[in-house]
């Protein structure tokens, strides 16, 4: 692959597309560039990147991430990428019944060889639009990539993506912070507990928002687990000064059979599913008339 590309640009070739062909690559491969050869701003619409991340562990910040990049590539025809920051215990291929192609690794500790070419090589497709980086890596191994790696993986796929969707672990490594700070949206998932309360307030003291561009959104998920016994809605927006955008209830036996199944939950018809696809809505600023589109097709 890699000779036929060079022998490619050594022939005169000064671009490529990567399949499959979308009406948006075909517009950016066409489209006027500055004379320094590159793109113009004003014709390079990126993507966007939606961070997820728990208050703490435990609260199901990766099964909302891959479920909402199904439902926003399956619901809402959307391109869009899932990316498993967490190389060594990730969950999200294991979510989607896949396994994650070997490359994410060896991708991050050499920056320079990130571009459109490798990635498809590395990237895992779940269906026509939606694909999937991880890696599951071993335990024991030190696993270690930069704050450049970040920004030119994220570069590049939010070039080529509609929705990059990114499962951050919750660990306090400049690279993950990095992955936070440059997403457009945020979402910080907590259950009703004292302990995500408590740790969705550290979230927010260090993730500042910038307005439009960096906005962070604060999702309960969970709703209703410990009956009379877990906090209040009420008692956790008194704490927080904060407002859920969205309540995604409590249903264990249609996540346990989802998994066991090798099923996505969002995709089966339910409350499960009206709660994702609410998040994506808010998340994706659709107006709720387009909602339940699918529904007519009983």
């Amino acid at each position: 692959m890699w000779g036929l590309f060079r022998d490619l640009t050594d022939a005169g070739v000064s671009d490529y597309i990567v399949k499959p062909l979308t009406p948006e690559l075909l517009k950016k491969a066409l489209a006027p560039r500055s004379s320094s050869g590159e793109l113009g701003r004003a014709t390079l619409k990126l993507g966007k990147m939606v961070a997820f991340i728990g208050a703490r562990g435990g609260v199901g910040s990766t099964t909302l991430a891959a479920n909402l990049a199904w439902h926003l590539a399956n619901r809402q025809s959307r391109r869009v990428a899932l990316v498993d920051l967490d190389l060594q215990n990730g969950d999200c291929a294991l979510l989607l019944n896949i396994s994650p192609t070997p490359g994410l690794r060896d991708a991050l500790a050499n920056p320079l060889r990130l571009d459109n070419l490798l990635l498809e090589r590395i990237m895992t497709p779940h269906g026509e639009r939606l694909y999937v980086l991880g890696s599951e890596e071993p335990l024991l191994d030190n696993v270690q990539f930069t704050v450049t790696a970040i920004d030119t993986l994220f570069s590049v796929l939010r070039s080529q993506f509609h929705y990059v969707i990114v499962d951050v672990p919750r660990t306090p490594a400049a690279p993950y912070r990095r992955a936070l700070d440059i997403a457009d949206l945020r979402v910080l998932v907590a259950d009703q507990t004292m302990r995500s309360v408590r740790d969705t307030v550290r979230l927010r003291a260090v993730l500042d928002e910038g307005g439009a561009e960096h906005r962070n959104v604060f999702v309960v998920n969970r709703a209703g687990e410990g009956g009379h016994h877990a906090l209040s809605l009420k008692d956790m927006q008194g704490v927080l000064r904060i407002q859920p955008k969205s309540l995604i209830p409590f249903l264990p036996a249609l996540l346990a059979a989802a998994a066991h199944n090798g099923e996505v939950a969002a995709a089966r018809r339910g409350k499960f599913a009206d709660a994702v696809a609410a998040l994506a809505l808010e998340l994706s600023g659709r107006s709720r008339q387009q909602r339940r589109w699918w529904r007519a097709k009983r």
